[in-house]
């Protein structure tokens, strides 16, 4: 029987091992955080944002039915080649102004979602590929600071997430349970009318706490329009 040459065997141990590392799934993609930046002027406000990105479609509405006091609804829609993320929350905070144009806002809440992921390579010889499946729920607190004017306005959101799997499972692994906590920081701009913004957005998702066995993006950017009224 013919033996194997060296070099050739190197290359397919090679590429063994390069199919394996790029098996892993991604089943867990941040959305962006809502950062309606109230500005505080004793009316009701509504402002509703949708958005395209990383994360797919988001769609935002942030809600001020008295002053001070502030309600969010997220959602987004995320399907890209094997890859495809439901997800839906809400929150209720705070807001306030430091002076005439800067202002903060406090906002905690719940979301939940599924997610699934196929990565690696499919229908060669040898089936390397790997089909990932979660579904998982998130609590949330985040801090909005901004700069607020007509025609700009400009934020920083420090967000606290706490992501657990309560199902988990892939054809590599029985189905289990993961809980991790991510910081979440992001950077918004918008630009244009004093009704009519175009925004855009970029999230760091860094781990925090936890031991993830489930993949996830370490970075999120998104452009999109708002549209604001106040009555």
């Amino acid at each position: 029987m013919k033996r194997l040459n060296f070099p050739f065997a190197l290359i397919v141990l090679i590429l063994f091992a390069l199919t394996l590392s790029s098996c892993e799934t991604v089943l867990y993609t941040a959305n962006q955080p809502n950062v309606p930046l109230f500005d505080g002027t004793n009316k009701q406000q509504i402002k509703a944002e949708a958005s395209f990105g990383t994360a797919g479609f988001e769609g935002k509405l942030a809600y001020s039915p008295i002053n001070h006091i502030g309600i969010i609804v997220n959602g987004s829609f995320l399907t890209k080649n094997q890859r495809k993320q439901y997800f839906r929350e809400i929150g209720i905070g705070g807001y306030g102004k430091m002076n005439k144009t800067f202002v903060y806002e406090v906002y905690g809440g719940y979301g939940y979602g599924t997610s699934s992921d196929t990565a690696g390579i499919i229908g060669f010889p040898w089936d390397f590929s790997r089909t990932s499946y979660g579904a998982f729920n998130r609590w949330f607190m985040q801090a909005n600071f901004g700069y607020i004017s007509p025609y700009f306005e400009g934020g920083i959101a420090m967000r606290f997430s706490n992501v657990k799997f309560t199902e988990l499972r892939d054809n590599y692994l029985p189905n289990m349970t993961n809980e991790c906590t991510f910081f979440e920081p992001t950077l918004v701009g918008k630009v244009g009318g004093e009704n009519i913004k175009f925004v855009m957005s970029m999230t760091f998702p860094t781990l925090m706490n936890g031991a993830p066995l489930f993949g996830f993006n370490t970075y999120v950017v998104t452009m999109g329009i708002q549209g604001a009224i106040s009555f």
